[in-house]
This record gives C-alpha cells, structure tokens and sequence, in this order.
C-alpha cells in the first residue's frame, strides 16, 4: 500500500497496530466530510467516532509501538548528536547523552499525561549534578512541561533556589542564567513586559550555553514573544525565522512544527497566504512523519484559524483537531480550539452549541491558566446569553472579559468587542445598555489609535536612532582607516628619513604629496559629509524633508519654545484601503503624487515635510495674500484634481487637514513644537470623522495657560461644544468626498 509516493507497508502480523493508526489519523477528516455542508458535524460526535471502532488493546498496541516503531527515535538521536557537536557545547558521556534522549522522548510522546511527563523530567534533571550542562538543559524542560500544566507557583519557588546554588558554587553559575529564562517565560505569561525584559537581557548578557540548544531556542521564543508584547515587527520576524532556522538544524519534531506553525500564523497576519501555506504544509508533514495526534491537533487547530471566518472547511478543520487534543488530552490546545470552534457555531447562530462549547473551553482554560482561550470563550459565551435573552447575564460576563482585554493592553480587541457587544444589546431591545456600550466603543476606539501611534512614534524613533548609530559608527570606522593609514605612511617616512640620508629632496616631496592628498581627502570627506546629512534630512520615497530637517529647521529659527507662522497637518484619505485592495507599490505611487502636488501648489520658502506614513506637514512662516482657508482649499484642489495611475488603474484621491496660525489668535500663549503638533493633529482628527477632503482650521482659543489648552486638544469635541475652542471648517464641494451623516461642526462656522 502506498500513499504519497511514501511505501508504508507493514510486516505480517502487524496489520492491527496500523490499522489503528490509520484510524486515528484519517478517522476525523472521513466524519467530517461526510456532513451535510449546511450543518458542521458536532466535535464530540468526531471524537467519538474517530475512536469507536478501535479495540482497547489495539488502541494500547498502538501506544506502545508508535514511538519504537517510527523514526521519532532515529530523529531525536540525531538531533542531540547535531546539538553534541556544536560549538562551545560541552563533552556530554554517553549517560548523559541517553538521559538527555530519554528526556525529548518523554516530550515527543503524547500519550504521556502532563504530570507524568513532569515527574519523569524532574527525575531525570535531579540524577544529575549542577555544574552540568546537561543538567540545566534538563530543569529547563521540566519548568517548560511544569508551566504548561499550570504549576507556575512552584516554578517560581525553583527558581529562587537555583539563584541561591549559583552564588554559592562557581561552578553552577550557568543555573542563574536558566532561573532567567524560566522568570522571564513567567512574566511573559502573565503579560509583563517590563519584567520580561529585565530578566530575558540577563540571561542573554551572561549566557555560555551551545548554539544548538534547548536554552539558545527559548532565548529565541522569548525574544520573539518580546517583540511581539512590543508591536516590533521586524524583530518578530527576525527571532521566528531563526528559531525555524534553529529547528531545522536540531531535527527534534515537536520544536520544528511549533516554529512552523508560528511563523505560518505571522505570514498569514501579514498578509503572505502563499508563504504561510507552504510553512504549514512543511508543519502537517513533520506532523504526518510522526504519527503524532498532538501535532496533529495543533496543525488543523491552525488551519481552521486560517480558513475563511464561519466556512464549512474551518469547522470542520476545528472539529478534528477537537477530536484529537481530546484523544491526547492537550487541555491548553483544547481550551484554544473549543473557543475558536465555539466562535464559527456563533456566527452560525447555534445558540445550544456555543453554550456548549463556550462552557467547556472556560472550564479547560481556567484549569490550564489560558487566560486569552478563557476571556474569548466568556465573550462568546455573552453574546449566546443575549441572544437566548438572558440579556442582564450574558452583558455582565462580557463586560468581565472587556475589562481583561483592557488589563492586558488589547484596546483594538476591547473596541471590537463593545462594538459587537452593543449591536447584540441593540438587537436585544436593551437601548440604554447599547447607548453605553456604543460609547465605550467609540472612547476604546480612540484610546486605541493614539496607542498605535505612540508605538509608530517610537519604532520610528528607534528606527532613526539605529540608523543614526549605524552612520556614526561607518564614519568613525572609516575614519579609524584613514588615521593608520596616515600613521602607517608617517612611520614609512620616518624610517626613510633615518636610513637614506641622501633621499632628503625625495623625502620632502614624498611629504608635500602626502599633504596635498590629505587635504583631497579632507576634502572628500566634507563633501561626502554634507551628502550624508542631506541624504539624512530627506525622505527616500518622495524627496520632501523628514522630521529631523523640520526639527533643525525650527532650532536655526530658534521656535523650539515658540511657534510662529501657520502648521497644516494632512492625511491621506482611505490610504489603508488603496494599500489593502491594490498593493504597497500603488500606495508609494499615491505618496509620491501627493508629494509633487504638494510642492507645485506651495512657495519655495515653504516647507514640506512627510511627517510618517501617509500623513504631511506643511509650515508657512509667513501668509502674505493668502488666509489660511484659501491655501488648504488650494493644496486639497491640487491633490484632488486628478486621479493617480497605477498599472491599470486610475484612483482618485483626496486629503483632510488640521490647521493653525501661530501664535493662536486673541491669546498670548507662546507653544512650542510638541504642543503646535497636538493642537493641529487634534484638528486633523476632527476633520477625518467629519469625512474626506475637508479642512479644519482652529481660528480661536479661550485658554489662558498651556495646561488649559492641552486638555482642551485632548478632548477637542468636547471643548468645541463648549464653545471655548472656534474651528472653521472648510469641505470640497465634490459630493462624493462627504460623509452621508456629516454636518455643521459644533462650535465652529462653515
């Protein structure tokens, strides 16, 4: 019998065990393609029937012959040999080596419970002494198999212990280094990021242990996870391509599908769908390769989170991967699928079964310490309770997993969730719990935009900061040459000086040259230095100053304490939208329109800046026959004249603005830049909910101090009410550029 071009014949007398195996690994996907393709087939039903018609003692033949009787044993040796091998890894003897074997076997097999998979880790980690390597390797599998069956408490005491050998014996001061890493993988479960940096830069600083490693890969997944906490992109990527990287040299199964099916999940967040099926192709192999229902669970797990929101092939990808974390009793998995199955027979409306299922995936999560798998089965949960009019209870346990969203920073996730939360209070007939979750939404909405943008204000900062350090260190580098260069010439001439007397009219001009091309190369270097700079103060993409020129700009004016002329701040309408539908390459082609637009609609002596993204800048320091309502009409007429071409295509565009003369008018107030920044981005943000190619210029303030003008801007709706703030507002009469429910603003004049 083949399957895949793969022989996997058997031997006489076997045909029981892989008719077994068999069963179980093709059972689940038989039952669910068998439903009707309007009704998913229930994961218990698969459960059961996926096991059913297997004997109890082909079942436990099966057990015991899985491991033996396939490679897992073959890949782990080979591995741990790769690991051997490697630098700075110490000489581990051959009990050594059999333990550490022993230890990844108990790992890969899931039919091994959690608690005798902790028991049997820590014995194998006591046997040894701890100076040893392999003795560390061994306690941070058994904190790693500990944390996962919810035992952080006793973790934590180990921990402290291993600190307390390593200051008193020198020779087990690497066990400080695992109590890091362990602290660290504990303050990252319970979102601390803070903590989790101070612990996992120790361990990094004072680590000695080989680069292929148990200890180097959880350095990696902690630093992925890190960046992850963050929002650092690009340093997610760079750690998850490395522990997949790391995985592939180390050939121990379960690490290579977990970094598979991590850096697939990435690519798919990222929008990579071809690269993120491949990896999680590459991920059902390793899976298949081993027979291993865990990973087997695991995989459709994800695969179901990938397919298409409520289709027919998420259930049941979800449903099998029920069937098997049940089969192994994968509790934390579980809790995850349960919850994300309980989501598809949410939007399916089966009210009975997402009770069902929402009770079990909270049960589970709470026992595993899953407090993300635990917050979305409660939410869904609420939104069956409203729809079967259990409308007080079901608002309450929703509310309840809000306000953890909120403790652990999802502000995007908490908006979402009051949003759905007031249109099934809405539905329910409650108006006045659904007023208020409206409101929440919108506060949560916009807590959460200002967080976005104070964490792309510091990953550009960051950014500059790098590349700054990266051009100091090429200038002093080069430098560095250019000085022993010069030091190596002046010894070459000394020498010659001494040693040919009669060489002294050589020897004088040997030195003018040198002179007349240091001064070249003086002159090189100042003129590579002023490129240097230029090149620092544009931006690539569309050739208009950055921040960096607009800062230096206002310093040689010497406005950093007060603003004077008039601020615009501009964003691009529906840019997200232009990036999504028709590609980056089209959203660079619509920055650089705007760009040139910009420049041929403003004077020389303005200054143009891309301030990030899609948003611009425009400082005029001075109007002479312009209001400043005339020139943003002229800017938003120039970006709006034509569309953009783009390969096959013609889009329109258009932008919003927030404007402002400085010093505000009837106020004395002197701002500096950071708080001309706020005034106008408030403005820009009035402008884009009112809708698009509109500008929102601030004409009038009653504040008579800094503060009282801050907390104005803060809540600018608030204050334009109040009629303590005045905005003019000024909207291009083309009516496809307005918002259908727009009107008049409150306390400004149109």
């Amino acid at each position: 019998m083949s399957h895949n071009g793969k022989n996997l014949s058997m031997p006489r007398g076997k045909w029981p065990q892989w008719w077994a195996a068999l069963a179980l690994g093709w059972a689940g996907l038989a039952l669910a393609q068998a439903q009707p393709a309007s009704v998913p087939s229930r994961p218990e039903q698969v459960a059961v029937s996926s096991a059913s018609e297997i004997s109890a003692p082909e079942l436990a033949a099966f057990r015991r012959d899985t491991l033996r009787r396939l490679y897992i044993d073959e890949q782990i040796r080979r591995g741990l040999t790769t690991m051997r091998r490697s630098p700075h890894a110490e000489a581990l003897t051959d009990p050594e080596f059999e333990d550490l074997v022993r230890a990844f076997k108990v790992v890969e097999d899931p039919w091994v419970s959690g608690k005798e998979r902790v028991r049997e880790l820590r014995r194998l980690a006591d046997g040894r002494g701890a100076e040893r390597w392999v003795h560390r390797e061994l306690l941070l599998l058994w904190a790693s198999e500990a944390l996962y069956q919810s035992m952080g408490d006793d973790v934590a005491l180990e921990t402290q212990r291993w600190r307390a050998v390593a200051q008193q014996d020198p020779r087990a001061r690497g066990l400080a280094v695992t109590a890091d890493l362990v602290d660290a993988h504990l303050a990252w479960r319970s979102q601390d990021p803070m903590r989790m940096s101070m612990f996992l830069d120790r361990a990094l600083q004072n680590a000695r242990e080989p680069e292929l490693s148990l200890h180097r890969w959880r350095m990696l997944m902690l630093q992925a996870g890190r960046a992850e906490l963050q929002g650092h992109s690009e340093a997610l990527f760079k750690h998850r391509w490395a522990m997949m990287h790391l995985s592939e040299a180390w050939c121990l199964p379960r690490y290579r599908h977990q970094a598979l099916v991590q850096m697939a999940s990435l690519m798919y967040d990222h929008h990579d769908s071809e690269q993120g099926k491949e990896l999680m192709r590459s991920a059902q192999r390793v899976a298949d390769a081993t027979m291993n229902p865990l990973l087997w669970g695991i995989t459709l797990s994800y695969q179901g989170g990938f397919e298409p929101s409520g289709s027919e092939l998420t259930a049941q990808h979800l449903q099998r991967a029920v069937a098997l974390l049940r089969l192994v009793d994968a509790r934390s998995e579980l809790s995850d699928t349960l919850a994300s199955l309980a989501d598809v027979y949410l939007r399916a409306k089966d009210w009975r079964m997402v009770l069902k299922l929402t009770t079990e995936a909270e049960r589970v999560a709470r026992e595993t310490g899953n407090v993300d798998a635990m917050t979305l089965a409660q939410f869904n949960m609420s939104m069956a309770l409203i729809a079967t009019r259990q409308v007080e209870k079901g608002r309450l346990v929703a509310e309840g997993a809000l306000e953890r969203y909120a403790r652990d920073g999802a502000l995007q996730m908490q908006a979402d969730g009051w949003l759905e939360l007031a249109q099934a209070l809405e539905a329910a007939g409650d108006a006045h719990q659904a007023v208020r979750a409206y409101l929440a939404h919108f506060d949560t909405l916009a807590k959460a935009t200002t967080q976005r943008k104070a964490r792309s204000l510091t990953e550009l900062q960051l950014a500059f900061q790098q590349e700054l350090q990266a051009k100091q260190l090429h200038s002093l580098k080069q430098a560095n040459v250019l000085a022993d260069r010069q030091l190596e010439r002046g010894k070459l001439l000394q020498r010659s000086y001494w040693g040919i007397a009669v060489a002294s009219v050589a020897f004088i001009v040997m030195v003018a040259l040198g002179l007349q091309r240091m001064r070249r190369l003086r002159d090189l270097l100042e003129q590579t230095n002023v490129q240097l700079r230029q090149l620092g103060e544009r931006d690539p993409l569309t050739g208009l100053h950055n921040r960096r020129a607009f800062y230096e700009a206002l310093a040689g004016l010497g406005m950093e304490e007060a603003m004077r002329g008039t601020v615009m701040l501009m964003d691009v309408d529906g840019f997200k939208q232009i990036n999504d539908q028709h590609g980056h390459g089209a959203g660079d082609l619509v920055l650089k329109a705007v760009s040139d637009r910009l420049r041929k609609a403003l004077r020389d002596d303005d200054l143009v800046v891309r301030w990030g993204g899609e948003e611009f800048l425009v400082w005029t320091p001075q109007l002479r026959h312009l209001s400043v309502q005339e020139l943003g009409r002229r800017i938003i007429e120039a970006v709006i004249a034509e569309p953009v071409l783009v390969p096959g295509k013609r889009l329109p565009i258009s932008v919003s603005m927030g404007a402002a003369q400085f010093p505000l008018p009837a106020t004395s107030l002197q701002l500096g830049v950071d708080q001309t920044l706020r005034v106008v981005d408030a403005a820009l943000y009035q402008a884009k909910k009112r809708g698009r190619s509109r500008l929102c210029e601030i004409t009038r303030v009653e504040a008579e101090s800094d503060q009282a003008l801050m907390a104005d801007v803060e809540d600018l709706a608030q204050a334009l009410a109040a009629h303590r703030v005045q905005c003019e507002e000024w909207v291009h009469p083309d009516p496809s550029a307005l918002v259908p429910e727009a009107g008049a603003m409150a306390g400004g004049a149109t």
